[in-house]
This record gives structure tokens, sequence and C-alpha cells, in this order.
């Protein structure tokens, strides 16, 4: 692994182009509920497939969170990076939150709406805000490693993460054994804080050909066995086993770093031209809004047209044609002042 100096423009490219995919990802693992109720059929089987190959979006996420924000000291102090990036996310979970309780719950109760904002009870997907929070919290620590170029200790801190946080508890979870305590100590959030080291470090070191080459060996073996673990057990039990899922598990980490490696190593610049990087750059930018609407959008089209979520149209075109429109959307939003705010 040595250092990379890549253009500041070519490196952008590939993170835009990781945060559609990653964004694109999100759109297709929410219609594609059916893989949570299981059903001895092949469009559970098939719904089993994109759960497996979409699982990257949210650590991607993570990791060019890292990847963006882990220097922010080259740039301003904490105190701006708080100002910047909570208020970029507090402001859009509140309104957004207060908007889905109101259609949700046809009311507004402020007592019952304060209670079920603090526990994440109105939108399930809405989850990640709390948790990249927290992220932000923490980042000065990693952001104080990287200023005073104390790499090995960021490195030593991701190691501990990916062996008690990815690895043991996943081993026990697969082998139906409950994870002692004294492993579970760094889950959660602080497990997180993983993806945010990976993608600063990836970000900045040039992988050899070889190395990805082994990462994306183990990312397919990785996706194989959950596919066949999660098929085989479900089988046998009838209900969906999720002994190998989960965000922190090794077989989530291995194939989310090699999508990170793979879109980073192609030559972007060679296949794309100057039009299309811009398109692409103002779709990347309308994703932290997709995240925030498309949950409604799609609730709404589903409802208005009466589709049906176990149909394959239902799976593979319209998660892309849901994403397009919801792009559309914000792309409007964001030309209106005031209202912009909510959808940074």
């Amino acid at each position: 692994m040595k250092k990379v100096n890549s253009k500041k423009n070519e490196r952008i490219l590939y993170f835009d182009i990781l945060n559609i995919i990653a964004c694109l990802s999100v759109v297709y693992l929410h219609c594609n509920g059916i893989v949570h109720s299981f059903t001895n059929t092949n469009a559970w089987k098939g719904a089993l497939v994109i759960e497996v190959l979409c699982y990257f979006a949210v650590p991607v996420f993570l990791m060019l969170s890292g990847a963006n924000l882990l220097n922010y000291k080259s740039k301003y102090d904490t105190k701006t990076f708080f100002k910047k990036r909570l208020m970029k996310v507090l402001v859009p979970y509140f309104v957004w939150s207060l908007i889905y309780y109101i259609v949700y719950f046809k009311c507004f109760m402020p007592k019952d709406f304060i209670e079920k904002f603090l526990n994440c009870n109105i939108e399930s997907v809405f989850w990640f805000f709390p948790m990249i929070i927290w992220m932000y919290l923490l980042m000065p620590i990693f952001a104080n490693l990287v200023k005073n170029k104390d790499l090995k200790t960021l490195k030593y801190f991701a190691v501990i993460i990916f062996v008690s946080v990815s690895c043991i508890p996943y081993i026990f979870s697969v082998l139906g054994k409950n994870t002692p305590s004294i492993f579970r100590c760094l889950e959660g959030t602080i497990g997180y804080s993983l993806y945010l080291i990976l993608g600063y470090f990836l970000s900045r070191n040039d992988i050899k050909k070889k190395h990805r080459i082994i990462v994306y060996v183990l990312a397919v073996i990785c996706l194989i066995f959950r596919y066949s673990y999660t098929y085989y057990f479900s089988i046998q039990q009838q209900f969906v086993n999720r002994n190998s899922w989960g965000y922190l598990s090794i077989i989530c980490v291995i194939p989310s770093v090699a999508v990170f490696l793979f879109i980073k190593n192609i030559n972007w610049n060679k296949i794309l031209n100057d039009k299309t990087t811009k398109i692409i750059s103002k779709i990347s930018s309308c994703s932290f809004g997709v995240y925030l609407i498309h949950i409604l959008a799609k609730s709404r089209f589903t409802n208005f047209f009466k589709l049906d979520n176990a149909t394959l149209f239902y799976r593979l075109l319209f998660p892309l044609i849901l994403y397009l429109i919801c792009v559309g959307i914000i792309y409007i939003i964001k030309k209106i002042p005031i209202i912009k705010k909510i959808v940074p």
C-alpha cells in the first residue's frame, strides 16, 4: 500500500459515483421488503439476491464520510465542523420526521411526536440519523490522529474494531451461540466508526492490483456464503435466518471495501466527458434528499398504482424509476430558497 496523490477532481468523481450507486442500492433495499418475510418461493429467493448484492450501501456512505471528513482540521476548526455537519443532519432529520409523523398518524401530538422522534419510532429507515450524528461527535478523535499524522494509532483502532466487532461476534452467530459480553463492548456507534477509518485509508492509498483481486475474491465468497447460509437455514427453520446479517459483520465489511476499491480504480476520466461528469455531480448532490423522501414517495406510488411488491417489476424496475423521480423532485426543491435547507 502506498500513498496516492490523485487529482482532486478525479477523487471527487469516483466519490460521486459511489454516492449514486449507494443511494440507488438503498432504494432497491427498501423496495425489497418481501425478503424479511420468509416464503419458499422464487420471489423470496430472488429478493434475497437483491438483499445480498445491495447490502453495501450504508457502509459505503460511511466510508465516503470518513474519506471526506477525517482530514477536516486542514480546512477548519472543530466548532465549524460541528456547525456545518450537525446542522446539515439535525434540521432535515427533525423536519422530515415531523412530515412523516403527520402523514403516518394524520395528526400532531407534540408529546407523542417528541417521544417517537427520540426513539426513532416514526420512520424506521431514519435509524441512520442518530448513528451518523454520533459518528460526527466521534470524528474529532480520528481527525486529531490524522492531523498529527498518527496513522499507526488509527490503523490500530480499525484492527481492534474489525476483530472484536466484525469477526468474533459473527463467528459466534454463525455457530448459533451468544457472543460473550466481553466481545460486545465496541459494538454500535464505535463499531460503525470502522467504516470512517476504512474510507479515509482507502481513498488516500493505492492498493496494489494483486491485493485488490484478493479482496474481490473474498467479497464474492462472502456474498455466496451469506446467500447460501441464509437460504439453507431459512428453508430449514421456515423463517428468515438473520445470523449472517449485520452491517458490522465481516461478510459485509469485505464486500463493502471491494465495492469502494472497484469504483475507485476505474479510470472514469477516460470513460466520461466533462458534461457527463457535471451531470453525475448534480445527481450525487441529491442523494441525501432522495434518502429523505423515497419512503414517502414509494408508499404514495405503490398505493396509487396498486403495485404488487412481489413482482419482478416492483423489485427490479420500480426502484430505478422511483430513484429517478426522487432525484428530479430533490433537484427542483434544491432550487427553492429556504426550503432547500431541508434537503441539503
